[in-house]
C-alpha cells in the first residue's frame, strides 16, 4: 500500500535532511517512506547538500532520491555542492549521474560556471572529465571562461554584472556584504589563470569538433 505523505511530514523530513539526521531517515525507510517521490518545496537531497551533510546526501541517493532534483529557486544539488566548495558531494553526485551540463533555470548558469566563478581548479577538472561543456552560455550569453574573470577587457563590465547578480541571488542565504567579501577573496586565487587556460583550450576543441562535424555533413550532402 502506497503511503500518503502530508506536507508537514515532507517538511519535517526535509529539516531532518538539512541537519543530517540518519536515524530519522532509517526509521522512515523501515516505515516505507517513498524516497523516490519528490515534493518540489522540500527537496531532500538539495537540503542535505546545501546544509553540508554529504554523508546523508549520499545515503539519500542510495535510497532512490533523484540525483538531479532542484530546490524551489531552481538550483540543483550539484550547483549547491559547487557553491559550498564541497568536493566530496560533487564527486558522489557526478558518479551517481548528476548532469554536469544542467543549467540553472533561473539564470542559465551551469555547474562549470559556478566552479569557474569559485576559482576551484579541481572542481573544474572533475566537471570537464564528466563532460561539462565550455561553450555553453547562460541567459546573458556568458560562458564559464567569462565567469572565471580572465576574459577580454571589453567583457569586464559584463563580468562585474554577473558577480553582482550572483551576490544578489545568494544574499538571501546570508549577508550581502559577506557574499561580496567571499567573492573578493576567491578572486585572489592563483588558480584562475590555470582555469582560464583550461577552459580556453576546451572551447577551441569543442568549436573545432563542431565545425568538423558540419564540414563532414556538407561533404556527405554534396556526394
Amino acid at each position: 500500500m502506497k503511503l500518503k505523505i502530508s506536507t508537514r511530514e515532507w517538511k519535517e523530513t526535509y529539516q531532518a535532511a538539512c541537519r543530517g539526521d540518519h536515524h530519522w531517515m532509517e526509521e522512515l525507510r523501515w516505515e516505507g517512506f517513498p524516497f523516490k517521490e519528490e515534493n518540489p518545496n522540500y527537496p531532500l537531497l538539495v537540503g542535505a547538500v546545501k546544509h553540508g551533510q554529504p554523508c546523508l546526501a549520499e545515503d539519500l541517493i542510495k535510497k532512490g532520491v533523484n540525483v538531479n532534483q532542484r530546490c524551489p529557486r531552481g538550483s540543483s544539488a550539484l550547483h549547491w555542492a559547487i557553491y559550498n566548495n564541497d568536493s566530496q558531494s560533487v564527486d558522489f553526485l557526478l558518479n551517481a549521474g548528476a548532469n554536469p551540463l544542467d543549467p540553472d533555470p533561473d539564470d542559465g548558469m551551469t555547474p562549470l560556471m559556478y566552479a569557474a566563478l569559485q576559482g576551484d581548479l579541481n572542481l573544474v577538472k572533475r566537471l570537464v572529465k564528466k563532460g561539462a561543456g565550455a561553450t555553453q552560455r547562460d541567459k546573458k550569453g556568458r560562458s564559464a571562461y567569462l565567469y572565471c574573470g580572465q576574459g577580454e577587457c571589453m567583457e569586464a563590465a559584463r563580468i562585474r554584472k554577473a558577480k553582482e547578480n550572483f551576490i544578489k541571488k545568494y544574499s538571501i542565504y546570508g549577508d550581502q556584504d559577506e557574499v561580496r567579501e567571499h567573492l573578493k577573496e576567491i578572486r585572489k586565487n592563483p588558480n584562475f589563470k590555470k582555469i582560464c587556460t583550461l577552459l580556453e583550450n576546451l572551447q577551441e576543441d569543442e568549436w573545432r569538433k563542431r565545425n568538423g562535424a558540419k564540414d563532414n555533413k556538407r561533404k556527405q550532402v554534396s556526394r
